[in-house]
């Protein structure tokens, strides 16, 4: 088999989409070959920026995070890369190519306001809510948001999720940098009258941390985000947006959440306006790290009941995630999961969490099935 390259990737990154570089380095790695001792010598790197054809040659082995070679790009600019790899005897391998998208590269491509609801009692934990805006599209195409927090967010447009990240922005110092995301929202799109809800919930900015302390980095949840199609700014975050309830009664890192499903259809009423809070002093960075992901379901192994008559459910392994219930439940008032790494004389063993109380709580009487946490996740067996 000739030589050829497996992968083109931008950064690192698993796409080049969104990316934070105004030079952005380029890596690529070689598919096997049956080619014996084959070293590169050279290789070509072709680049495509609105239409205009750029051609570069370098003569050298390297082919991990090597030099952009065309001028700086720009907030938004999107371009197509070509690489190909000449060998020392000679051989040229096929192109390989990949696209790249940068993201917003300074902070005054921000146009929108960090928005908060109500103000809640500083010391106790902050219940989640949610944040709306109708808007108008007159085109869904090259459509984009680019969303953060001081906590964590979800979004949704037109009722549906966008994207497939979760607990993002995710953690950060938010006194030094404080990440964003990048979506393409032309599917959740429709020409005309649009809603973007933003979901948002304490997560580490202004949650627990350690056995006592909260509000390490402030005390006000809060979102920001902008929609834009072609670069034009259509939707922001300001003071125009409502406030609104969420089902989600509580919300945190350590000691989990706790959802009314009887308040699913009825979170609607409008609280009030947004509120806007300061806007972050922090540097705004397009996230360098993996994103969080469901990667796989896992059912439980064993049904054990404890000698108090508890059930527990033992999936075998120890891992991150959460319970996930599949059915609507009729019966009771209430469910709650608690969750921990070990048995202790037949009980589940929560000692080892200390202070952390780890469940997930369903206040019965509204739809469960499909129902998973939104902000918390757990370790455990």
């Amino acid at each position: 088999m000739p030589v050829q390259i497996a992968q083109l990737s931008i950064e690192h990154h698993e796409s080049g989409f969104g990316i934070a570089k105004c030079e952005p380095r380029l890596s690529w790695r070689f598919a096997e070959t049956d080619a014996k001792d084959w070293i590169q010598k050279s290789y070509e790197v072709e680049i495509t920026r609105k239409g205009v054809e750029e051609r570069y040659s370098v003569e050298t082995s390297s082919s991990v995070l090597v030099e952009w070679p065309s001028r700086p790009l720009v907030s938004r600019e999107s371009v197509s890369v070509r690489v190909r790899a000449t060998g020392q005897d000679g051989s040229i391998t096929p192109w390989a190519k990949t696209s790249l998208e940068t993201a917003l590269l300074d902070t005054t491509d921000w146009a929108c306001s960090m928005i908060s609801g109500r103000r809640q009692e500083t010391n106790l934990p902050k219940q989640p809510f949610r944040l709306r805006k109708m808007f108008a599209a007159q085109s869904i195409e090259n459509a984009r948001l680019y969303a953060t927090a001081f906590g964590i967010y979800e979004i949704t447009i037109n009722g549906n999720r966008v994207g497939d990240q979760l607990l993002t922005p995710g953690w950060t110092s938010y006194d030094y940098h404080l990440n964003y995301q990048t979506y393409d929202i032309s599917q959740y799109l429709q020409i005309g009258q649009n809603e973007i809800i933003a979901h948002v919930a304490e997560g580490w900015y202004a949650g627990r941390l350690g056995k006592t302390n909260r509000n390490v980095w402030g005390d006000r949840p809060a979102f920001m985000g902008q929609v834009e199609i072609g670069g034009t700014v259509v939707c922001k975050s300001d003071d125009t947006w409502s406030h609104l309830a969420s089902h989600v009664l509580e919300s945190e890192i350590y000691n989990g959440e706790v959802v009314d499903t009887r308040a699913f259809d009825a979170v609607n009423t409008i609280l009030g306006p947004a509120q806007v809070v300061p806007f972050p002093k922090a540097q705004l960075i397009s996230s360098e790290a993996p994103p969080v992901r469901r990667i796989m379901d896992i059912k439980p192994i064993e049904i054990i009941t404890t000698p108090t008559g508890k059930t527990i459910l033992d999936f075998g392994q120890n891992l991150v995630g959460y319970v996930r219930v599949e059915r609507d439940l009729l019966e009771g008032s209430e469910l709650s999961f608690r969750h921990a790494e070990v048995l202790e004389n037949g009980e589940l063993g929560v000692r080892p969490l200390r202070t952390a109380l780890a469940r997930a709580v369903l206040k019965l009487g509204g739809k469960t099935k499909g129902w998973e946490p939104k902000f918390t996740f757990f370790g455990f067996r």
